[in-house]
């Protein structure tokens, strides 16, 4: 298994935690905070997460930060607004993201940190 299967795997682990909160809901809706759109290796992780959920008949909304730490918090508070079952951040340091971690724990939305570490709001971590 790849690095992105691994990864993949991991989103699905951190959708699961909502699943089973919610295991009436089969349609769940992931939201991914990609870096940048720009950097190769996030693009292979960001489209092999999103075609896992796919393929278990969820959605996928994906924002681009563009590397700005700010704008990660902004598209976090964005997802816990569209109550979004999930959220995965990619490469982002999980403890410079904590405004925007508080509003997805506020929403109960876990958060998956894809290269990020763990902090306070970090569901887990791959």
């Amino acid at each position: 298994m790849n690095r992105f299967q691994k990864l993949s795997t991991a989103a699905l682990v951190a959708a699961s935690f909502t699943s089973t909160a919610l295991a009436t809901n089969d349609k769940l809706t992931i939201g991914i905070v990609t870096f940048s759109t720009s950097d190769v290796d996030t693009n292979q992780m960001v489209d092999t997460m999103s075609q896992e959920a796919k393929s278990k008949g969820w959605s996928v909304e994906t924002l681009n930060a563009n590397g700005d730490p700010s704008q990660a918090i902004t598209s976090i508070k964005q997802l816990a607004t569209k109550k979004v079952d999930a959220i995965i951040v990619t490469v982002f340091d999980s403890t410079g993201l904590a405004a925007g971690l508080q509003a997805a724990a506020d929403a109960k939305i876990p958060v998956l940190s894809a290269g990020g570490g763990m902090a306070d709001g970090i569901a887990l971590s791959a």
